[in-house]
């Protein structure tokens, strides 16, 4: 009898769950809002925590089969999902008081010049006292380790199982590193219990250096840059000064290598009629 497979919208939402505690602080940032714009929303994992939170919030989604999927999840009136490019986003007339970028989609926008297009579209729809929130998983290190060719090889045993529509399965994962193009392959394969493929799905990331990000906000006019060290915080370290947070002291940062999660936070510059 032929393997079930497994429908590529539900492998996206499992491989695509967030990191430990990012829900509960985009909440926390976006609590008491007027307006939330979130960038690549997927499936809607953040949906309905921030519906709630939030008078309006809006979810960008290019892929019309995930915002399908997002819309199932926007229970209220004060949620609406639109397809659209986030490199394209001229159309949007409304100004928001948070925008978020969570989960590493800095790094799906193709590249410096795509996260740029991204970035300087989103500068102007941010309100006077709004703010923009990324996280994105920190590259320096690896970057430089694979230059060097000192990167191990992936691992052949499964990186976790998964219980899903068709199963319980196992999930394996292939990364392909090409650092002079900054660009991350990973392919992923769900197997069943008889070791059947159902699922495979590959995932491109075009990854950006710490300096290049805080580059790319300075340079579409966002300022007052705030660095955190992964989701549990939710207050900038006290020794700010020593480490280095832009704004806070010098001018570059490097998180150590067990650090899990870079989190940046962005506000406008227009507070003060700049």
């Amino acid at each position: 009898m032929k393997a079930q497979t497994l429908p590529p919208e539900e492998f996206y939402a499992l491989l695509h769950q967030g990191n430990p505690g990012d829900q509960e602080l985009y909440q926390e940032l976006c609590s008491g809002t007027h307006s939330v714009l979130e960038l690549g929303c997927g499936a809607g994992r953040l949906i309905p925590s921030l519906q709630q939170v939030t008078a309006k919030y809006y979810g960008i989604e290019n892929n019309p089969a995930l915002a399908a999927q997002a819309q199932t999840l926007a229970s209220r009136e004060n949620t609406e999902i639109m397809i659209a490019d986030a490199r394209q986003l001229n159309f949007i007339k409304t100004r928001f008081e948070r925008i978020l970028l969570p989960y590493n989609f800095l790094y799906c926008l193709g590249g410096l010049e795509g996260a740029r297009q991204c970035i300087e579209g989103l500068a102007p729809i941010l309100t006077e006292s709004g703010s923009l929130w990324l996280d994105v998983y920190p590259v320096d290190d690896f970057h430089r380790a694979a230059l060097e060719s000192e990167l191990p090889q992936d691992d052949q045993e499964p990186i976790a199982e998964l219980l899903t529509s068709v199963g319980q399965l196992q999930i394996y994962e292939n990364t392909t590193i090409l650092p002079k193009e900054q660009r991350l392959i990973v392919e992923y394969q769900a197997l069943n219990q008889q070791q059947v493929l159902v699922a495979e799905q590959s995932i491109q990331h075009d990854y950006l250096l710490q300096d290049q990000i805080f580059e790319l906000l300075e340079g579409a006019g966002l300022g007052e840059l705030v660095l955190r060290r992964g989701f549990e915080a939710t207050q900038a370290p006290e020794t700010a000064e020593s480490e280095g947070i832009p704004g806070q002291g010098n001018d570059s940062f490097y998180l150590a290598e067990e650090d899990p999660v870079l989190i940046i936070g962005a506000c406008s510059n227009q507070v003060q009629g700049d």
